[in-house]
C-alpha cells in the first residue's frame, strides 16, 4: 500500500525541528512552545505511521491532522487518501468509502481522484459479492438443517449431528437455537465444552454458566461487562518545559485522550498509565493520571504527561497506555 508521504525517521518530531515552522523571531515570541505547528507534527508522524503499517495509529493521526488543517491543499489531499487506504488495511470498508467520497467532494480535480473512485468502486462491489454469497449460504444451511434433522429422528443422541445443525443454524443466523443444539451436543459429549468453536459460539454469562448467545451483540454486552474501560482518541505530543524554553534540558511527552465506562456499573480507582520504551523495549519513563470514579457510560478527557531530558526523549520508540481500575 503506497501514496507519496513525507520521509520521517522517528514517530515523534523533536521538540527543536519546530523552529522550521516559525521564524526564530515568532519562537521568541511564541514562548508556549509554536503549538501552531502541532498539525504538521500530525502529518508527519501519520505518514510514518502509514508507511510502516501502523494504521491505528495512522487513522487518529490523519484524523486529528485533518480537524485541525482544513485548507485544501496537496498535504490534505495525502491525508485522506492515506487515511481511507489505512481504514481499509483495518478491515473498515464503510469508514473507508465515507473518506473516499469526502476526497472527491473536496477534490473534484484532486491529484487521487481516481484512486479515490476506483476504491469506492471495489468497496461497493465487495459488499454486493458479499450479500449474494451470504444469500447462497444461508440456503445451503437450510438444506443441510432439514437433512441433519432428518437423520436426528433416528440418532437424537448424536453428539456430532447436534454439532453439525448447530453449524447450520448459525450461518443462517439462528444464533439462539444453535447455541442450544451445541448445549445439547456437550450435554452428551462433555469434551466439546473445550472445543474452540463452542467457546466462540456459546459464551459464559457472569456466573461462570455456559449459555447460548441470542445475536452476537449479546456477546458484545458482555465483554463491554467484563472489560469495560476504553480509550478513545489518543494523541501525543512533545514539549519544552515553561522555563527551559530556549535549554536542551526538560522535555516532557505528553499523551491526551478519552477514557470510557461502557459497562453498565460504576468503576472505581480508575487511573491512567502511559509506558515510554526505547528501540530495544526498555522502559524510559512511566507516567499516569488519576480520574477516579466512572459511572456507567460516562467519559472523560486525560492528560499524562512525563518528564525526560533531551537525550531521553529522542530514544523513545513507542508507547504504551492502558487504563487501571478497580477489579
Amino acid at each position: 500500500m503506497t501514496a507519496p508521504t513525507a520521509n520521517r525517521t522517528n514517530r515523534t518530531v523533536a521538540p527543536g525541528r519546530r523552529g522550521s515552522c516559525l521564524s526564530f523571531a515568532a519562537l521568541a515570541v511564541v514562548s508556549f512552545g509554536g503549538l501552531s505547528c502541532h498539525w504538521l507534527e500530525n502529518y508527519h508522524a501519520a505518514n510514518w505511521d502509514f508507511k510502516h503499517e501502523d494504521y491505528p495509529y495512522a487513522i487518529v493521526r490523519y484524523q486529528k491532522f485533518l480537524e485541525e488543517y482544513r485548507d485544501p491543499t496537496y498535504k490534505r489531499e495525502i491525508a485522506l487518501i492515506n487515511l481511507g487506504r489505512s481504514y481499509m488495511a483495518m478491515q473498515a470498508p464503510r469508514d473507508a468509502e465515507k473518506v473516499f467520497d469526502q476526497y472527491e467532494r473536496e477534490f473534484p480535480k484532486g491529484s487521487f481522484l481516481e484512486t479515490a473512485r476506483e476504491s469506492v468502486a471495489k468497496i461497493r462491489r465487495t459488499s454486493d459479492e458479499r450479500q449474494k454469497q451470504m444469500a447462497s449460504d444461508i440456503a445451503s444451511a437450510q438444506n443441510e438443517s432439514e437433512r441433519i434433522q432428518a437423520e436426528l429422528a433416528a440418532r437424537p443422541n448424536d453428539a456430532d449431528l447436534l454439532v453439525a445443525l448447530g453449524h447450520a443454524h448459525w450461518k443462517m443466523g439462528r444464533y439462539k437455537t444453535a447455541g442450544e443444539s451445541y448445549l445439547k451436543a456437550i450435554e452428551i459429549n462433555p469434551k466439546l465444552r473445550d472445543n474452540p468453536l463452542m467457546l466462540e459460539r456459546l459464551i459464559f454469562d457472569m456466573n461462570g454458566n455456559l449459555i447460548p448467545i441470542t445475536n452476537p451483540q449479546q456477546r458484545v454486552a458482555l465483554e463491554n461487562e467484563r472489560d469495560p474501560v476504553v480509550m478513545e482518541g489518543l494523541h501525543e505530543y512533545t514539549s519544552r518545559g515553561v522555563d527551559d524554553f530556549f535549554s536542551s534540558r526538560r522535555r516532557f511527552y505528553t499523551v491526551t485522550g478519552t477514557v470510557r465506562n461502557r459497562s453498565t456499573r460504576p468503576i472505581l480507582s480508575v487511573r491512567i498509565e502511559v509506558t515510554l520504551f526505547d528501540a530495544l523495549g526498555q522502559i524510559l519513563e512511566v507516567g499516569t493520571a488519576d480520574i477516579g470514579t466512572l459511572y456507567p457510560r460516562d467519559s472523560r478527557p486525560f492528560v499524562v504527561q512525563s518528564g525526560l531530558d533531551a537525550e531521553a526523549m529522542g530514544n523513545i520508540a513507542r508507547y504504551r497506555c492502558r487504563p487501571l481500575f478497580q477489579q
